[in-house]
């Protein structure tokens, strides 16, 4: 089992009547078919069409989150800000409230369950309970990231591990990624 807090993905708050059609003219994905049950593997291109950054998008509540990996955060608010213009669009750091937490394994729906988080099912998915969002990914093996304020999410990670999950370290929540083909695209690359 995979189960680690990671510091490598930042979180962006879009809020406002004219997020959907703002993010509909931004991403690769069909955000108007987006939904708090199911959420978006996407791309933001610059004008050239080349991609700039992949990202999560999912939605809780009357807002839309995209996270994308830290090193991308400044110059993803940085230009989508400039495209704003007078749409009635928020774009918000988020990273400091919704705090991820990954979870990988082949028993993890059924752990999840048992600390009282729904699991979803299939990949594309989510499900909150109470403060935290589920997200299930793509993968072999059950693959989920927990979105929720930092202590509600220690206090799940250390739930888990009362159920005998260890922690380990971010390189093996990497791993999990390349292993289920998820790209990544940093500012080298």
């Amino acid at each position: 089992p995979i189960l680690t807090e990671f510091t490598d993905e930042s979180v962006i708050r879009v809020t406002g009547e004219d997020a959907v059609a703002f993010l509909q003219g931004q991403l690769s994905t069909d955000i108007e078919k987006l939904a708090p049950e199911k959420w978006q593997f996407s791309s933001w291109s610059n004008a050239k069409g080349r991609v700039t950054t992949l990202l999560r998008v999912f939605q809780q509540n009357d807002a839309i989150y995209l996270a994308v990996p830290k090193g991308m955060l400044q110059l993803v608010m940085k230009r989508l800000g400039m495209y704003v213009l007078r749409s009635k669009v928020q774009l918000q750091d988020f990273s400091t409230v919704m705090c991820p937490l990954g979870f990988v394994a082949d028993e993890a729906p059924t752990l999840l369950e048992k600390t009282g988080i729904l699991a979803p099912q299939t990949a594309g998915s989510a499900a909150s309970t109470d403060d935290i969002l589920t997200l299930r990914l793509q993968g072999d093996v059950p693959r989920y990231i927990m979105y929720g304020e930092g202590d509600v999410i220690s206090g799940l990670k250390h739930k888990l591990i009362h159920h005998h999950v260890s922690s380990t370290s971010e390189e093996s929540w990497s791993l999990s990624k390349i292993l289920a083909g998820e790209p990544t695209v940093f500012p080298e690359t």
